[in-house]
């Protein structure tokens, strides 16, 4: 569903997507899986503390949390998956998952 899209909806990839979950380590391996079908671009890992990250091609590199916000309201990055950020405001992803 992630990459055909939904109900005849563009794919997610053309919007944007945001994930919420209570564990970390769930978000973490939905962002490296998804990121190794997705080449080039950027699976956003937003968390608390020091553990917020990009992925790309499954590898990880931990970034700060403003840099991840600022990297979806660019578009430059498409799937922002979330661990434990309750009021994170990104309209700019617009598929619900």
């Amino acid at each position: 569903m992630l990459f055909d899209g939904r109900d005849g909806a563009n794919p997610w990839i053309e919007e944007g997507c945001i994930v919420f979950s209570q564990c970390f380590d769930s978000v973490c391996w939905l962002a490296e899986q998804v990121s190794e079908q997705l080449g080039d671009e950027d699976a956003g890992v937003y968390a608390g503390a020091s553990r917020s990250g990009v992925f790309r091609r499954g590898v990880v590199t931990r970034a700060q949390r403003e840099d991840l916000k600022k990297a979806v309201g660019r578009g430059d990055m498409q799937l922002g998956t979330d661990a434990a950020s309750e009021g994170l405001n990104l309209q700019r992803l617009g598929t619900p998952a």
